[in-house]
């Protein structure tokens, strides 16, 4: 996490405002791309919660920021894995008939 933002703490202090920022942020992405993982920040702060429990079970400080946290998150093999139909593409719907 950089610490040159003086904005960070207060971003960690409101996970959604900073989930929302990071998806804002990524650039030219299809509309059903933040559509779809607008839906899922409680799925992916959820996530980030059991990773910070695998941190404290395993005995270390659970140090690991949601900024971080985001920022290894493979947002495009996780939405490359979803079918079509999961990514808000409607397959054709037009039959071919082979006469």
């Amino acid at each position: 996490m950089a610490t040159s933002n003086p904005w960070l703490s207060f971003l960690e202090d409101q996970p959604d405002i900073l989930y929302g920022g990071h998806l804002a942020n990524m650039g030219n992405q299809p509309k059903n791309f933040i559509d779809y993982y607008r839906s899922k920040y409680g799925n992916i702060y959820s996530d980030y919660m059991g990773k910070l429990g695998q941190q404290a079970l395993s005995g270390q400080a659970p140090t690991l920021s949601f900024s971080d946290y985001l920022e290894n998150y493979n947002f495009m093999n996780d939405w490359r894995s979803l079918s079509p139909w999961s990514r808000g593409s409607r397959p054709s719907s037009r039959a071919i008939w082979n006469v």
